[in-house]
Parts: C-alpha cells; structure tokens; sequence
C-alpha cells in the first residue's frame, strides 16, 4: 500500500519519502464510509500498518532516514482532520486534544529533522504500540457502553415485571399499598424501557446495522 522515493532535503542529504498508493487511497475512502465505530477501527487499522511498514522498512535499511508523509499518508488524518473533525479521532480521544502532539509521532519527526535512524525505528515501533492501545481503548467503550445497555434492560424488565405482579395481587387481595408500589414500579420500568430504547438506538447506530 505504501511506496518509498528519494526525496530531497534542505541539507542535500539523500532521503526517503513515503507515500500511498492507489490500494492506499482506495482502502482509505471506504474506511472513511463505514458508520461508526467500524469507521474508526478500520482507519487505526490502516494507520497501524502505515507505522508497522515504517519500522519494517527501516530494520531493513538501519541508516535510511525516511520523511512519513505527514497526514497525506494519515488514514485518521484523512477523515478528521481534512473535515475539521480532529476532535472527533481516536487518538485525540485516547490522548485528550487535537493533534499527535505527546505521542511517538513526535519522537520520529524529531529523529528525522535531527538525522537519528535508530531513534526514528524505535519512534515507529512505539508508534504501533500506541495506535493499538488506541483501538483497544475504543474497543473498551464499546463493551462498556453495550453493557451499560444490557443492564438499563434488564432493570427494565425486572421493574415491569415486580409492577405486573402487584397490580395482579392488588386486584385479587384488594389492598390499595400493593396497587400504589404497581404503579410506582410501572412508571419505573415505564422510564428504564424508554432509556434502554434510546441507547439501544443510540447503538445500533454506532454499530451501523
């Protein structure tokens, strides 16, 4: 997916410079049409692999100092960041602001600006460990959030249930108690299965079913 040519650079070394191919490009646009979350996996996919060819061209090549593209060869990049959405990435999610600043992105391109190929592989590496810990924190919140569902559910159920039971006793026995914690549990239940409705809508979107 990803292509390597000279590059020039102010100081006449000889460099190189990454870019995407058509495969690159192709995969790009149909990650950044899934709903969400598939979308985000799939972009932290593809940025992982930008980060792990980078480190596995340069164990190649130990002395290569090779310019990464920047957010031409950024998947994330391509969907937040050209639509004004920086906010909205994975990673600034994951780190708390806009932008790759405190992250190994910034450890490469220093090693690059400064001619360092060792700390630049070792900046790479970094950089595919920390893209994972990004999409199994993503992954994270979408367990949590289903769970959340699950248990607004069945809270639900079990208030509706506890409701219909009293209002059958209330009008075989006839007390006006039992007729009172019915209709206490039914508003309740009533509220949870509106709750539980909006979040499983709210995650069906998410999921993009």
């Amino acid at each position: 997916m990803f292509r390597y040519k000279p590059a020039d650079y102010p100081g006449g070394e000889k460099r190189m410079a990454m870019e995407g191919d058509k495969a690159y490009a192709d995969a790009v646009v149909a990650a950044a049409r899934l709903p969400r979350p598939k979308r985000d996996l799939a972009l932290l996919d593809l940025s992982i692999e930008k980060w792990r060819s980078i480190h596995d061209i340069l164990l190649c090549h130990p002395t290569m100092l090779l310019d990464e593209g920047g957010h031409k060869t950024c998947a994330l990049c391509h969907a937040f960041w050209a639509g004004c959405e920086e906010n909205q990435c994975p990673v600034a999610v994951h780190v708390g602001h806009g932008g790759c600043d405190s992250t190994p992105y910034d450890d490469y391109g220093s090693a690059y600006l400064h001619g360092c190929p060792t700390i630049a592989r070792q900046a790479a590496l970094a950089e595919v460990t920390f893209l994972h810990e990004v999409k199994q924190g993503l992954e994270d919140r979408i367990v949590q959030r289903r769970r959340r569902m699950l248990r607004t559910a069945a809270g639900a159920v079990l208030s509706l249930v506890i409701s219909a039971l009293a209002f059958t006793r209330g009008s075989v026995e006839g007390p006006v108690v039992l007729e009172v914690t019915g209709l206490f549990f039914l508003i309740g239940g009533l509220i949870l299965a509106a709750l539980t409705l909006a979040l499983w809508n709210t995650d069906r979107q998410l999921r993009g079913d």
